[in-house]
């Protein structure tokens, strides 16, 4: 079902991008979304179809949205206040040099 794969390709891009990919992140969620629903309508209309994907399909179209939501105002705050990608890039990858240093 395509609006499972779309879904889950929203949360992986957002988890593997630290969030920095929110806008894209939360555009495929509502496209997943939209996807799921026509799925139900669908099937509500009496052409085959399975509910329990379609449910699943809804519930990754929701987490991928309402993470896209939380990484938008995390970044905002983030930004706000000087934060920017770059310095967590750079702490990151301290730490990475830490831990591989001991």
């Amino acid at each position: 079902m395509l609006s499972i794969v779309v879904g889950a390709t929203a949360v992986a891009l957002l988890l593997l991008s630290a969030g920095t990919a929110f806008f894209l992140g939360g555009l495929l969620g509502v496209a997943a979304g939209g996807l799921g629903l026509s799925a139900r309508r669908r099937l509500q209309a009496g052409q085959p179809g399975r509910p329990r994907q379609i449910r699943v399909a809804l519930i990754i179209a929701g987490v991928a949205v309402s993470l896209a939501l939380v990484a938008a105002v995390t970044w905002t705050v983030l930004e706000a206040n000087g934060i920017t990608r770059t310095d967590l890039q750079q702490a990151l990858e301290r730490e990475r040099d830490r831990l591989q240093s001991r």
